[in-house]
């Protein structure tokens, strides 16, 4: 259904573009995504295969969503700032490349001819994705790790704090910097240097 008004909602837009003001598009992809080589990927010990369950459905929606504070009780719709792509597909698609990255294996939602290796698979629930107009960006979720060979999945939460500057551009390059802290915290590398607080991080644990 998103997917649907997504596509409606554009082709709208497309057609009004020459009557009102310039339409912009933004993407969460990362700046520079390096995937593992095909030889590389092809000798893996396993991949990765990783899932956004859930997006706050205030924010789930063509239009880039703003508020003042965290506990402003109204909230604005950019109609001339939109999503390039659904957000739950870009935070998706965002965070299993960076978290392939880091780990060094194969994205197995990129990679084809891998289906005998084993899986890590991981399920993401974000349940919040705050821009906060001029201040800083704020993103939290929890997750299922099932690493290959687990007997059962290990559960996390994580919230990231990052300062933005004023405009669209800088709210969102504050999200695709957010999603690199927790995509370094759902690898579970020690490649997160400095403290918690310098990398922004309110909170994070996993329990089994």
């Amino acid at each position: 259904m998103i997917r649907k008004a997504w596509v409606a909602l554009s082709a709208v837009v497309m057609m009004a573009g020459c009557a009102g003001p310039s339409v912009h598009y933004y993407s969460l992809a990362p700046p520079a995504y390096r995937p593992a080589p095909e030889v590389a990927a092809r000798q893996a010990t396993y991949g990765l295969r990783l899932q956004v369950s859930e997006v706050p459905a205030e924010v789930d929606r063509l239009q880039l969503v703003v508020r003042d504070s965290p506990s402003a009780p109204s909230v604005q719709m950019l109609n001339q700032s939109l999503w390039a792509a659904p957000l739950r597909d870009q935070i998706q698609r965002g965070l299993s490349a960076r978290v392939a990255e880091v780990l060094g294996v194969p994205d197995l939602d990129r990679v084809q001819g891998l289906a005998s290796v084993p899986v890590r698979a991981v399920t993401v629930r974000v349940t919040r994705f705050d821009l906060l107009w001029g201040k800083r960006v704020v993103l939290e979720a929890d997750w299922t790790d099932h690493g290959p060979g687990a007997r059962a999945a290990r559960l996390c939460r994580a919230g990231v704090s990052v300062p933005a500057g004023a405009g669209v551009a800088a709210l969102v390059d504050g999200q695709r910097r957010a999603l690199g802290v927790l995509a370094r915290m759902i690898a579970d590398q020690s490649s997160v240097s400095g403290s918690p607080a310098d990398q922004g991080i309110l909170y994070s644990g996993c329990t089994w």
